[in-house]
């Protein structure tokens, strides 16, 4: 459920930390874990992290550990609470509801599949990811930036087959429409036929820009290919879910191909 400042303030670069993150990650733990696993996990914590959390005479003072500790000793809890609780249904909760508070209070983490916490995506990706959505904000590329943001909302909870699912369509559907028409369905001999062409009169009479740019579309043909590996198939088996490492530079490349192609064809 999203909230006003989710939805009006512009929100900007991500938080390396936040107070408002660290309450509700007490409060996730203090309503579902504490109870059960506050003691193990506390030890655990002393053991693994070399950090003490404090006992007083109604236990341990969690509140005061998420109040007061570096934000490296907070984000090796969630991993240390991933390994000490051993019911896969209280592991997933914390994992999705983790993801959730990293999503909503706009902190630069997320937390994967084993509850390590990784740095959310570097700056550079994010830069690209908003220099893609500036070039979508026209409104014949409406449909194609609904599908861009859709990849990334996939991305960000952690579906990554839906993620490329959605990047795909988006160039796809950018391609179209700067060729009405012209082709049923991108592939990498329509770069040749269409973008290739399109690019060469945009840079006539400067030819190293054109053999720079011959090698772009080269890696964009490339990325089709790559991309076609997680696409539907009719009979075909479901593919493996892919790798974070893997969608993040698909998607990364997806966008910077879907501003260039923009550019050079607009």
């Amino acid at each position: 459920m999203s909230r006003y400042s989710q939805l009006y303030i512009e929100r900007g670069a991500r938080l390396l930390d936040s107070g408002r993150f660290r309450v509700r990650l007490e409060a996730v733990f203090e309503n579902n874990f504490q109870d059960l696993f506050g003691d193990k996990i506390a030890r655990a914590v002393k053991v693994f992290q070399g950090v003490e959390i404090h006992s007083g005479l109604r236990g341990y003072l969690f509140s005061e550990f998420f109040k007061r500790s570096e934000i490296r000793d907070v984000l090796d809890f969630v991993t240390t609470v991933f390994d000490v609780v051993d019911n896969e249904t209280y592991r997933k909760f914390w994992l999705e509801s983790i993801a959730i508070i990293f999503e909503q209070e706009h902190v630069g983490y997320r937390v994967d599949g084993e509850g390590i916490v990784h740095p959310y995506i570097d700056q550079q990706f994010e830069m690209t990811q908003r220099a893609a959505i500036e070039a979508l904000n026209q409104d014949q590329f409406r449909q194609a930036r609904n599908e861009f943001e859709a990849a990334f909302r996939h991305l960000r909870g952690r579906e990554n087959i839906q993620a490329l699912r959605m990047m795909f369509p988006a160039v796809e559907t950018v391609a179209k429409v700067i060729f009405p028409g012209a082709f049923p369905r991108l592939t990498s001999n329509e770069v040749d036929r269409h973008f290739a062409p399109r690019m060469q009169a945009r840079y006539i009479g400067n030819q190293p820009a054109i053999d720079a740019a011959n090698q772009l579309l080269a890696g964009m043909k490339n990325w089709i290919n790559a991309a076609h590996q997680y696409r539907h198939g009719a009979g075909a088996e479901e593919p493996t879910n892919p790798p974070d490492d893997l969608v993040i530079a698909l998607l990364g490349a997806g966008a910077a191909y879907l501003r260039w192609i923009i550019e050079i064809c607009g």
